[in-house]
């Protein structure tokens, strides 16, 4: 319609007409008021006229704009000289964006569309009140854990901010409403009052007082807000400006400052520790950009970080203090080729070029007795050598050495042969699981030949003094090898397993093997691959990531936590129940294994995992604990995939946890006893040995 007028209005301009138009505009409360002053200058010769009035918006700049409000009258003047004045009104539609109206007004003939007069004015604001609201923020200080998310079981603030946006007018007060529809949201106020002017420009706040269920849905909660102010406009007249708004919040578990999104994948595995030793703990991760990223507890990058690795970071992080010089160091590895060691301040300590595409996660032990950590690693392209590298760079004797089969995985860790260094398992792309001891030569019995490509980290299992090798295969068995190379038993599943088995052990339980398939099924099997009862259990969706164990709310029994590949985050019982909230769904597909950590020390644990967006964080709220468990990708920041049934803390190995082992640990801490297993006396898996490891072996010894 506004185009055809457009045309008709260019005919009248630079032309004779008989008639002089005047047009004016104004707003008073929520109406548009139009004026149109006419008088007749000239001979009319065309009948049935009348006085058109638009309303137009600017839409965009191919359709220019549009019309959105048209209305006339009669045009009942004749001769030279008669004039009078013309008025229409129009309600102010909330859609409206107010500031790209125009008022256009015509005089035409019905009869033949002939335009006798026009003309067009922008509709002033200045007697115009313009009222908005928003969600400010969260308020949770009081009734919930102090970090502005607003999560289930919370009594919380919603802080609603008034803002005054007109040019002149002011507002003297406003009653706000706020209604929902989501179950599990209670507004326990819903009337509050702003008995104060909000001039313009300015805003006030208004605090709703919410209660969350603790079984509400995670998602998004619906808010419908209505807004009356009154104002005084600028004729004096007493008004009331009227609007609805519709807002939402996201329930949720989320920590405050995640998701952590860099629209990019991350499949690595976070490492959590305090790098600086400022009492902080930073995570630690790599993205499909290359870049290693070190954030703090809030989604801070630390300074230093990134640090770009110039291709995609495949393998996580492995995280200590590998040359002792009371410096923690992140090891990485990635697409272009090169190992970095990276120091604490995001400096390079050492880059190794291998020549060869690096995917899997580098593991930290000690393959020549000294004191230093080594790491581990294997090529998946050219000349495809297993690597051993001292922190200074230099290749441990023997290494590297011609595996000529393609890892794709990284490696796991153990003494095999009781000398007192660790030796090499992994599996290959050719269907063979190898052992390489210390020196480099391939244990006897070995590779052993499997039935398909091994894409996964083995892991290894020592239960009452045997070691036995655990790897599940693209074809979908799981295999359990002993250190001879022999079969002890094998399991076939449906479909592949793509993510390394994990360890359980609890107190009172017997240990147990977890893994998951591409088909949505999770095992639990006991030493001797006899199922737990009760399991496999079925998920719709396929198991993306190893499974990780903490007791997340202290009731002495542990859960297991996993991901799916719809963006699942799923947390369940050994009876196959599910933790409350479970399963907890996010926007994007997570993409790695799950750590487990109390990250901002406030008692209760935290799930860390990488998305296809970058990382995300969720708070589990109520106290856990996570020492002693297999709580993250490959058991621990060495990322050597070994455990063993000696309990966790039990330094002297007595079998007891008490106060002899603390005694162990003082020593090795003051550098006067450094024979203890580090695996063990590092209880909370941050990679170093330190106080608060000795302050949560005090705790198990005070509640046992």
């Amino acid at each position: 319609m506004y185009n055809t007028y457009l045309t008709r209005y260019n005919t009248v301009s630079n032309i004779n007409s008989p008639l002089s138009l005047n047009l004016s505009s104004d707003i008073i409360g929520n109406q548009i008021i139009m004026e149109a002053d006419v008088e007749v200058t000239g001979n009319i010769t065309h009948s049935n006229n009348k006085v058109v009035f638009i309303l137009t918006s600017l839409q965009d700049e191919d359709y220019f704009c549009s019309v959105i409000s048209y209305d006339y009258s009669t045009f009942n003047l004749s001769s030279i000289g008669d004039s009078d004045t013309f008025q229409m009104s129009v309600d102010i539609n909330p859609n409206w964006d107010i500031n790209q109206i125009k008022f256009v007004g015509l005089v035409q003939s019905f009869n033949n569309n002939h335009i006798l007069q026009a003309g067009s004015i922008n509709v002033p604001l200045n007697n115009l009140l313009v009222m908005d609201t928003d969600i400010s923020g969260i308020d949770d200080q009081n009734g919930g854990d102090g970090d502005g998310v607003p999560n289930p079981g919370e009594n919380i603030l919603l802080s609603l901010n008034l803002s005054n946006e007109s040019l002149e007018l002011i507002s003297s007060s406003s009653q706000i409403t706020v209604t929902t529809s989501t179950p599990g949201i209670n507004i326990l106020e819903p009337i509050q009052y702003y008995n104060q002017e909000i001039i313009s420009g300015e805003s006030g706040i208004v605090n709703i007082p919410i209660s969350i269920s603790e079984d509400i849905a995670l998602g998004v909660a619906n808010f419908d807000i209505s807004l009356n102010s009154s104002y005084t406009d600028n004729y004096m007249n007493e008004l009331i400006f009227e609007k609805s708004f519709q807002k939402t919040i996201d329930v949720s578990l989320y920590q405050s400052g995640f998701p952590y999104v860099i629209s990019s994948q991350v499949i690595t595995t976070p490492a959590i520790v305090d790098i600086d030793f400022d009492n902080n703990k930073e995570i630690i991760f790599g993205d499909y950009l290359g870049l290693l990223h070190v954030i703090d507890q809030f989604g801070n990058a630390k300074e230093g970080f990134p640090y770009d690795m110039n291709d995609q970071i495949w393998g996580s992080p492995a995280v200590a203090d590998i040359d002792n010089d009371g410096d923690i160091e992140i090891i990485a590895t990635s697409k272009n080729k090169r190992l970095c060691i990276i120091n604490s301040d995001g400096t390079v300590q050492y880059q190794y070029n291998t020549g060869q595409t690096l995917l899997g996660t580098p593991v930290l032990g000690d393959i020549d007795g000294d004191p230093e950590l080594e790491i581990v690693f294997g090529g998946y392209d050219s000349s495809r050598k297993l690597y051993a590298v001292n922190p200074d760079g230099s290749d441990v004797n023997g290494f590297p050495i011609v595996i000529d089969e393609r890892m794709r995985a990284g490696v796991a860790l153990a003494d095999f042969n009781s000398n007192g260094k660790d030796d090499i398992v992994f599996g290959t792309d050719d269907e063979h699981i190898y052992l390489v001891l210390d020196d480099g030569t391939i244990s006897t019995g070995f590779p052993f030949l499997g039935d398909s490509d091994f894409r996964s980290e083995p892991a290894i299992f020592e239960y009452n003094n045997e070691k036995m090798i655990l790897i599940g295969s693209k074809d979908g068995t799981l295999y359990s090898i002993n250190s001879y190379g022999e079969l002890i038993f094998s399991i076939e599943t449906s479909d592949d397993i793509m993510a390394s088995p994990s360890i359980l052990s609890a107190q009172g339980y017997t240990p147990m093997i977890f893994f998951g398939n591409n088909d949505g099924e999770v095992h639990a099997l006991y030493p001797d691959g006899t199922y737990v009862d009760g399991w496999p259990i079925f998920f719709p969706e396929s198991i993306i990531s190893s499974p990780v164990f903490s007791d997340l709310d202290s009731d002495f029994s542990p859960e297991i936590i996993f991901f799916t590949g719809g963006g699942n985050l799923h947390i369940i019982n050994l009876d196959g129940t599910s933790y409350p909230s479970a399963p907890m769904t996010y926007t994007f597909p997570y993409s790695s294994s799950p750590a487990i950590h109390d990250l901002d020390a406030d008692g209760d644990l935290e799930v860390l995992g990488g998305t296809a967006d970058g990382l995300n964080v969720l708070d589990i709220k109520e106290n856990g604990n996570n020492a002693g468990y297999w709580n993250t990708f490959k058991a621990n920041l060495h990322r050597n995939s070994y455990y063993s049934n000696q309990l966790m803390g039990d330094i002297n190995i007595d079998s007891n946890i008490d106060i002899l082992d603390v005694v162990e640990m003082v020593a090795y801490i003051l550098n006067t006893n450094q024979s203890i297993d580090f695996n063990y006396a590092d209880m909370n898996y941050d990679g170093y040995v330190d106080i608060s490891d000795i302050i949560i072996i005090l705790n198990h010894i005070l509640l046992d």
